[in-house]
């Protein structure tokens, strides 16, 4: 059976960490608010945890190595859409341009956030996939009568 790249849990597995990346902003903004009295490293793990799990089953669902880049771009790809989208919704005082200007501010923020978490739990889901893919297809091949071919 042929493998096709494109495949309905692959494609799945891209726009899960896409739309998880743009319910990250709204996600963001009520952590903030939540756990701003909070010693720093609990706001940190609120962040990071999300990202680690939605990371690992998009990797699982994507079934290949490229998750280590697909998984990661897709998530920044949602969390930019997020952001844009959040500040016209709510209509923020902050203009599109206004928030422009701090992207550079925005990349380091998301390298030091959720980076990570997203290589790691991307990692972690595909060596999953890769150990099912290989536990099943080492399996013997069963001749007509029941008997294994191996034997």
């Amino acid at each position: 059976m042929k493998s096709n790249i494109w495949s309905t849990t692959r494609l799945l597995g891209a726009l899960l960490a896409l739309v998880a990346g743009v319910a990250t902003a709204s996600y963001g903004n009520w952590a903030s608010s939540t756990f701003a009295q909070t010693p720093f490293p609990l706001y940190e793990v609120v962040l990071m945890v999300p990202a680690l799990l939605i990371a690992v089953v998009s990797a699982w669902l994507l079934k290949t190595w490229w998750a280590m880049l697909i998984v990661p771009a897709a998530y920044f790809v949602g969390c930019l859409v997020g952001t844009v989208v959040d500040v016209w919704v709510r209509g923020s005082m902050y203009s599109f341009g206004y928030m422009l200007q701090y992207l550079p501010l925005f990349l380091v923020i998301f390298g030091f956030v959720y980076l990570a978490p997203l290589l790691i739990g991307s990692a972690i889901g595909t060596a999953l996939t890769r150990r099912k893919i290989r536990h099943h297809s080492s399996a013997a091949p069963v001749a007509p009568g029941g008997r294994s071919a191996a034997m």
